[in-house]
């Protein structure tokens, strides 16, 4: 776990597990010819392990905030997220 002080604030990484998968899954503005390229030139595997975060931010508010962006749309296999897991779009609606 990394930590870093942002003013009053600490931020804090979580890790929320890791998955392999070949990187033309992730990577989007790349060939998979030049993907394998890089992987070679980086002496790495081509079905790398990448690991998932989250981070936890804790500050003089009453309750912490959690930051956890998701995999997205391309990496979930084109899922759409159910109406009632979104988050709310407003600022008022976030700070209530």
């Amino acid at each position: 776990m990394l930590q870093w002080r942002v003013g009053s604030s600490t931020l804090k990484t979580l890790s929320d597990g890791y998955f392999e998968m070949p990187m033309e899954h992730f990577l989007t503005r790349i060939t998979d010819d030049g993907i394998a390229q890089v992987q070679r030139a980086a002496l790495r595997d081509p079905n790398e392990r990448i690991n998932v975060n989250a981070y936890l931010v804790r500050s003089d508010r009453p309750a912490p905030i959690l930051i956890d962006a998701g995999l997205g749309v391309r990496m979930m296999g084109g899922l759409k997220i159910p109406a009632q897991f979104k988050l709310p779009t407003s600022r008022a609606a976030i700070d209530s």
